[in-house]
């Protein structure tokens, strides 16, 4: 199962370069989220018997922030094609383009 989510995310990411997708540049940052968290899980689970339990919380904040950067990122691509959007429909408005 890991190799078909490294799979896709490889194969996501040639997608997002060639199209500029922000669908799938989200998807991409969910599924990359899952694969950290799993990763940080089975880390936990080996390394419980450690007593330096702190070290569970670092790694949790690492990974809260790389998909909250992550996330901006994609919403602020999504804002961006938003806003010209619009503003392309108002010039069509103010020009007559679009009654």
């Amino acid at each position: 199962m890991r190799s078909a989510t490294l799979l896709l995310l490889w194969y996501q990411g040639g997608v997002i370069a060639r199209t500029g997708s922000v669908a799938i540049k989200t998807d991409n940052v969910h599924y990359k989220s899952d694969l950290m968290l799993n990763a940080a899980v089975i880390v936990a689970l080996v390394r419980i018997r450690d007593r330096r339990t702190w070290r569970f919380t670092g790694i949790g904040v690492a990974i809260a922030g790389a998909v909250t950067y992550a996330s901006l990122v994609a919403t602020g691509t999504s804002m961006s094609v938003t806003y010209v959007v619009d503003i392309a429909a108002l010039i069509a408005q103010l020009f007559g383009g679009s009654k």
